[in-house]
């Protein structure tokens, strides 16, 4: 129940006497009953824009007087005195309320505001990528055709020689259009908060691929304008072909390679945004789902120190949401790796899964770091609670691992510690997912005032 305070002696009921200090203005929401409104003026500077509660003062009439959006000032005849302690609890309520539901708009705003800046830069990003591969692919097509000039038996081997050169350029056209279409998906994927280091992991997997195909088809487009130059020049050589058939077998080679490494990851991915998009149960064996997040996070997690142990009952299967298990698993490892292991060079990330009963799983993400302090452990679940903002940190990825778990999986999400001697979260499952109601929403418990 919110406090109901004055400064009239005698106290009305319900009414808790005492000198107003500003430490009982900032109790919010709370209700005043004061002789004078001036008064809150000389306890609180600015009281209007600061305080969230009732300001109650007596006079002839009833009256109502807004003072701000989550501030009012009601005047009262004296014989309501008796009454008003049960109604200003009822104010406070209805304030109260308001209060949360505006700062739930505003965390709303601010997600939906860093997420739409995030997917602009990813948009760039493709868009960049796509142009500079249709650049190429236009470059191999003029080469092409200026090398058919040659007679007729440089043209045949030629044409022998590039079949696979082709076959390739149709395979990274195909990877350009799949690209394309999975912008779209990147888009879905991104809106989802604590996936925003999968979209990083990604992009990064697929840069070495991408980048060494650019690199041969470059390379190729160059040997292919200076045979070109030669035949015109009259000065072609046999051993020059012949060196340059070479040259483009071995290539054409690499670039294919190269090419199904990118088409490998693009499906990975794909598979993870279907399952997070769609949130449709599917039948699976959790330790495939552990390990294919895995390799989506290996760009992240291959240059760094620590190594993550894996302790997996590969007969777990289930039929519940791959997708929103392999979020929470990519958030709670990303939590480990950045705030576990602070000041030290090594460090070990255990992912155990086990049946708790015939009907209950467990998947447990423990780490041997520093642990967790007492004076926060209650609160790492709570939206934008981080010890690294603006390094980094976000204050929303065990939020988000937290709601999924209760909201999407039907379990629930814990977390024990002991401080130098490292942190353990336990997700516990149902094997078999409840019936979503999708209507419904829920928030992690008691989330911290966002009020200055």
């Amino acid at each position: 129940m919110s406090r109901l305070l004055t400064n009239i002696d005698p106290a009305p009921a319900g009414f808790e006497l005492v000198e107003l200090t500003k430490r009982d203005l900032l109790a919010q929401p709370v209700g005043v009953l004061v002789a004078d409104i001036e008064d809150l003026s000389r306890v609180l500077d600015r009281y209007t824009e600061r305080v969230l509660g009732i300001v109650i003062t007596l006079g002839e009439a009833y009256r109502l007087e807004e003072k701000s959006a989550l501030l009012w000032h009601v005047t009262i005849p004296p014989s309501w005195i008796a009454v008003v302690g049960a109604l200003a609890q009822g104010w406070l309520r209805t304030i109260g309320s308001a209060d949360r539901a505006n700062q739930l708009l505003n965390a709303s705003q601010l997600g939906t505001e860093r997420l739409r800046r995030e997917l602009e830069l990813t948009r760039h990003d493709y868009n960049e990528l796509t142009e500079r591969l249709q650049s190429q692919v236009r470059e191999l097509v003029a080469a092409k055709d200026a090398l058919s000039s040659m007679n007729s038996q440089l043209e045949f081997r030629v044409t022998e020689r590039t079949v696979p050169l082709e076959r390739a350029n149709m395979k990274l056209s195909l990877v350009v259009d799949n690209l394309k279409r999975t912008k779209d998906e990147l888009g879905r994927l991104a809106e989802v908060v604590g996936l925003g280091s999968l979209v990083a992991g990604v992009a990064h997997e697929l840069n070495t691929p991408i980048g060494t195909a650019l690199t041969v088809t470059t390379t190729l487009a160059d040997e292919s304008r200076k045979l070109h130059a030669e035949f015109q020049g009259g000065v072609l050589k046999r051993s020059h072909v012949e060196h340059f058939l070479r040259a483009a077998e071995e290539m054409t080679a690499l670039l294919e390679r190269n090419i199904f490494v990118a088409a490998d990851i693009v499906n990975r991915l794909k598979q993870l945004a279907n399952d997070q998009a769609t949130e449709s149960p599917r039948h699976f064996k959790l330790h495939e789902t552990v390990a294919d997040t895995l390799k989506v996070m290996d760009s992240q997690l291959r240059e760094l120190p620590y190594k993550i142990r894996l302790e997996l009952d590969a007969s777990i299967e289930m039929n519940s949401y791959p997708g929103a298990i392999s979020l929470i698993l990519t958030n709670l490892i990303t939590n480990a790796i950045r705030h576990a292991f602070d000041g030290r060079k090594e460090g070990v990330v255990t992912i155990r899964t086990a049946m708790h009963d015939t009907n209950t799983v467990n998947l447990s993400i423990a780490d041997d770091g520093n642990g967790i302090p007492a004076s926060q452990i209650e609160r790492v679940f709570h939206p934008f609670f981080s010890t690294k903002f603006g390094q980094g940190g976000s204050g929303l990825g065990l939020y988000v691992a937290y709601n999924k778990a209760k909201k999407i999986l039907g379990g629930k999400l814990t977390v024990t510690s002991e401080l130098h001697h490292g942190a353990r979260f336990m997700l516990e499952m149902p094997r078999v997912a409840p019936q979503r109601d999708r209507s419904a929403v829920e928030l992690a418990p008691a989330t911290m005032p966002l009020r200055l």
